[in-house]
C-alpha cells in the first residue's frame, strides 16, 4: 500500500516543513546538514525557529509503545515513545535516525501528537489512536496521518530471528528475503495495521533514511556518528 504524497517544502537550505491538510498542525523534520539534535542541542534548534523552549514537550525515548496526553510542559522529561495534546500552545517532539516519526491529526477534535516507531514499537500508533479513540471519541475519518522517513525495505537489512519476529507479528509483506539476505518494511507494517483500524487518510514522504543521504541514518553513518533528526509537530506561529 502506498500513501499520498505529503506536499513538502525545503525551510532555511536545512529543514523539511509542511501542513498536514483539513487545517492541521504544521510539522518539521531537520536534515542531516542541520546537525545532530540531541537532548542538548535542541534548544539552539528551537531558537533557529523562533520557538520558545517553553512550549516545546519531548520524551527520552526507550522504544516503546508508551505514550503521554500533555496539557502543559511537565517538571521532568518523560520516558517513553509518543505524545499527544489538545493544547495548540505546545510543540511535540520526537528524535529518529531509521526509526519512523508518525505524525498525526484529529481535524474534529483539534487533538494532534508524535510518535517514535522503530522495529520494537511498531504498532504505536495503534496505541494512539486508542487514546484517540478512549479520550477524544475520535473517528478514523476525522484522523490524519503522516509517516515520516525511516529505514526502507530497500535498505533494512537484518538477521533472520529479527526478520522472523517482526514477520510473524506484522504479516509477510513487513519483510523481504533477496539473495539469501533479510529485510523489513516498517512503512508495509504500518500501512497494514493503519487500514486495519480503517484509517485511510495516510501520507507518507517516500523516501529510506539509509540509501537518501540528506538524512540522518544510524545504519548509513554507524553508531559513534549518526546524525539524529529533531520531528515536531505543533502550530508554530
Amino acid at each position: 500500500m502506498i500513501g499520498k504524497q505529503l506536499p513538502v517544502s525545503l525551510y532555511d537550505g536545512n529543514i523539511l516543513r509542511a501542513r498536514i491538510p483539513g487545517d492541521g498542525p504544521e510539522i518539521i523534520l531537520s536534515l542531516k546538514n542541520s546537525g545532530n539534535l540531541g537532548y542538548s542541542e535542541q534548544g539552539t534548534f528551537l531558537n533557529r525557529l523562533g520557538i520558545d523552549e517553553k512550549r516545546f514537550i519531548r520524551c527520552r525515548q526507550i522504544h516503546s509503545k508508551k505514550i503521554f496526553v500533555v496539557d502543559s510542559k511537565p517538571p521532568h522529561i518523560l520516558s517513553g515513545d509518543g505524545l499527544i495534546t489538545e493544547n495548540s500552545a505546545l510543540i511535540l517532539g520526537a528524535t529518529a535516525a531509521d526509526c519512523m516519526p508518525i505524525y498525526f491529526f484529529d481535524s474534529k477534535n483539534k487533538v494532534f501528537g508524535i510518535v517514535h516507531s522503530g522495529w520494537k514499537g511498531t504498532g504505536i500508533i495503534a496505541e494512539a489512536a486508542g487514546i484517540l479513540q478512549d479520550r477524544w471519541g475520535t473517528v478514523t475519518g476525522d484522523l490524519t496521518v503522516v509517516l515520516g522517513p525511516s529505514a526502507g525495505v530497500c535498505c533494512y537489512e537484518v538477521d533472520e530471528t529479527r526478520y522472523r519476529i517482526f514477520t510473524s507479528r506484522w504479516g509477510e509483506k513487513s519483510g523481504e528475503k533477496r539473495n539469501g539476505k533479510y529485510y523489513l518494511n516498517l512503512k508495509s507494517a504500518n500501512y497494514d495495521l493503519l487500514y486495519s483500524l480503517g484509517i485511510h487518510n495516510v501520507y507518507d514522504f517516500h523516501e529510506c533514511t539509509i540509501c537518501n543521504e540528506k538524512y540522518g541514518s544510524y545504519r548509513r553513518q554507524g553508531p559513534e556518528n549518526f546524525t539524529r533528526m529533531l520531528a515536531l509537530i505543533g502550530y508554530f506561529g
